[in-house]
């Protein structure tokens, strides 16, 4: 059951992103929670908000024997670029559920993205900002 929601999630993901592709940028890549040593592949949705604001959506399926996901819905300022290096600050919202466990929280990071000829990289370190602080590393592809 869990592969067919990451498979439809991801189908959904590609099409959306294919038919509002001027408006709406699409990403996936993958995601590693520090405290819980888990691996999670994501999928991203991003919506710029004029030259400076950026919102997104990612879900996160973790890879392991329960069911384990996370929701993020982030706002993102596009601070500064250097060559072809941007870093842009973010704030936002984590939704996790660990088998029995749920938990809704605040996150703050950085969102930083490479550009190259062919494609863009992205690199997100942040913390989790709940009892106890959790990091994230994320990286992946824009397409």
């Amino acid at each position: 059951m869990r592969y067919k929601i990451f498979f439809v999630f991801f189908m959904g993901l590609f099409l959306f992103v294919q038919e509002a592709k001027s408006q709406v940028h699409g990403a996936v890549g993958m995601n590693f929670l520090f405290s819980d040593f888990k691996l999670g592949l994501q999928g991203r949705i991003m919506k710029d908000l004029g030259e400076r604001f950026v919102i997104s959506g990612t879900f996160t399926y973790y890879l392991e024997k329960s069911t384990s996901i996370a929701f993020d819905f982030d706002a993102r300022y596009r601070l500064i670029r250097i060559g072809a290096v941007g870093f842009e600050p973010l704030l936002g919202i984590n939704i996790r559920r660990f088998d029995e466990f749920g938990d809704t929280s605040m996150n703050a990071g950085l969102f930083m993205t490479y550009e190259t000829d062919k494609l863009t990289v992205y690199f997100e370190p942040k913390y989790i900002l709940d009892s106890k602080p959790v990091f994230v590393f994320s990286t992946g592809f824009y397409f």
